[in-house]
């Protein structure tokens, strides 16, 4: 009996998780409107992941278009920068994290936990789990999308890599759309 509502408790917990997730994805979703601007919809987005995902603070930084059409740190004058809770970071430390990471414009979801930033090798002793996923639609990059530090000092994981993953994803077309506009 103790073994199925143990059970029961798992499952549950499980939906009422897959529920917040779909309702995050639903409401950034309805909330994607051309006329929003990219910074708008990435405050609310961080805000947002805050009731999703169990990490301490979140970051979404947009790249400005390069004469190239296409987006860099390099040349960066003022990227759209947005955070919530504890993440530390500002524009310039966050963009030292991407450069050392070495992301680029196909990169899948980039997990650091423990065995990655208990390292020596390590520059940024603030983060003890990162997750990183590119703010995407094609083959452009529109910017990048991170969640830092556990709540309870646990692992990242693919959960909340798709789900940030998905999220990326979106505001990489709202950005194109945006873009497209603009053109």
């Amino acid at each position: 009996a103790k073994r199925y509502a143990r059970d029961v408790e798992e499952v549950s917990e499980n939906l009422a998780t897959t529920y917040e997730e779909i309702s995050l994805l639903h409401t950034v979703t309805q909330n994607l409107r051309i006329s929003s601007t990219e910074g708008e919809i990435g405050q609310m987005a961080t805000e947002w992941l805050s009731d999703c995902v169990p990490a301490e603070g979140f970051v979404v930084q947009y790249l400005p278009a390069t004469d190239e059409g296409e987006a860099s740190f390099r040349n960066a004058k003022s990227p759209e920068f947005c955070s919530a809770g504890d993440c530390q970071f500002d524009r310039h430390e966050f963009t030292k994290l991407i450069e050392y990471t070495d992301l680029k414009r196909d990169s899948k979801p980039y997990i650091a936990n423990a065995n990655v930033t208990g390292g020596d090798a390590w520059p940024f002793p603030r983060i003890r789990q990162v997750i990183i996923v590119p703010l995407s639609e094609g083959n452009n990059v529109f910017g990048w999308l991170a969640a830092f530090n556990h709540r309870e000092g646990l692992e990242f994981g693919t959960i909340e890599a798709q789900l940030l993953n998905s999220l990326g994803a979106l505001l990489g077309i709202h950005s194109s759309n945006r873009q497209l506009y603009r053109e």
